[in-house]
């Protein structure tokens, strides 16, 4: 199955979170464990610190985050992500 969300933001933060999207699909299981316990644990208020969200789902889901940012106007962008879901957990 497939998870779709959709959120408004802010135009200046579109492309950071594109990168940050693309830097996490990028990684493998192994990185991706690696990064969320190291954000995790050495957690603090600073923005580049963030993404515990998209590092656990990432990793959960067996594939590829999808983004797609559409103009909203109003200095916004439309955030969609989805995401296939391909594996299932029996913890």
């Amino acid at each position: 199955f497939s998870f779709l969300a959709g959120n408004y933001i802010r135009k200046e933060h579109s492309k950071p979170l594109a990168e940050r999207i693309e830097r996490v699909n990028g990684m493998d299981y192994k990185e991706l464990t690696k990064e969320y316990n190291r954000i995790l644990f050495n957690f603090n208020n600073d923005p580049v610190s963030t993404g515990l969200g998209f590092l656990d789902i990432r990793r959960k889901a067996g594939t590829k985050i999808q983004c797609q940012m559409i103009d909203a106007g109003s200095g916004k962008d439309f955030l969609m992500v989805k995401i296939d879901i391909n594996k299932i957990n029996k913890e």
